[in-house]
């Protein structure tokens, strides 16, 4: 199945993904995941970044990497203000932030879409989720409010993937998840790149506490997910 991106994303996508397939292609897998992903299958929020993954063999990574860096680094005109790690790059493409990791796969599903015009596959929505829960909230040990709200909307939207996704994480795990988002009594205001444009606005004006409701094991109810008039400036956008 073939997919087009937000078109927001979709000109530096399309500009960077071409040369980041050819210099990746010796890895066993590269990927699209992220938020852009899920933006472009519910049309929920706008995403501005661009998250790539690399599935390799772990000891040949630092190699993949190191070879891409270099190949892309001929290329500023494209590849701005690139980045290399031992297993992670960055840069800037045509505005847009970009990054490629190397996690490993999570929930080892099946890919079954690609972009339109490049082919380059497209992560599983459980994947990114599990991603998401692992690495960006557990990992980092932080609450990323984009992050709660593409997890609290694919419960909605996508539950076997979100179900599948908790999969990744035990009991207890959710369970600390919930308790510390018992300290956020209200939705901060959020700064532009927190959450733009969010489709489900109710559910974006609390949305800690609708992931601690979440993550306690409980549905959400179904008028958070209604599309209603609320204004940028309510949720403090």
């Amino acid at each position: 199945m073939r997919r087009e991106l937000p078109l927001n994303v979709n000109p530096a996508f399309q500009s960077c993904a071409p040369f980041l397939i050819e210099a990746f292609e010796g890895a066993d897998s590269f990927v699209l995941g992220g938020g852009t992903v899920l933006a472009s299958r519910w049309s929920h929020r706008v995403s501005t970044d661009l998250d790539f993954f690399l599935y390799a063999d772990a000891a040949l990574i630092p190699r993949h990497i190191k070879d891409a860096g270099e190949r892309l680094a001929d290329m500023s005109h494209i590849f701005e203000d690139l980045v290399v790690h031992t297993r992670h790059l960055s840069f800037v493409c045509m505005g847009a932030k970009a990054s490629v990791f190397s996690n490993p796969p999570l929930t080892h599903t099946t890919i079954s879409e690609q972009e339109t015009v490049t082919a380059l596959r497209l992560d599983t929505t459980d994947e990114i989720l599990a991603k998401k829960l692992s690495g960006r909230i557990m990992g980092l040990g932080e609450f990323l409010i984009r992050d709660l709200y593409d997890i609290c909307v694919a419960s909605h939207l996508d539950g076997d993937a979100y179900r599948k996704a908790l999969t990744v994480l035990t009991d207890g795990d959710l369970d600390d998840m919930a308790s510390e988002l018992t300290n956020y009594t209200s939705t901060p205001t959020l700064g532009r790149e927190d959450l733009i444009n969010p489709k489900y606005k109710n559910l974006a004006q609390n949305v800690w506490g609708h992931a601690q409701t979440l993550f306690r094991g409980r549905s959400l109810p179904d008028h958070l997910f209604h599309v209603n008039t609320v204004t940028k400036k309510e949720i403090g956008l």
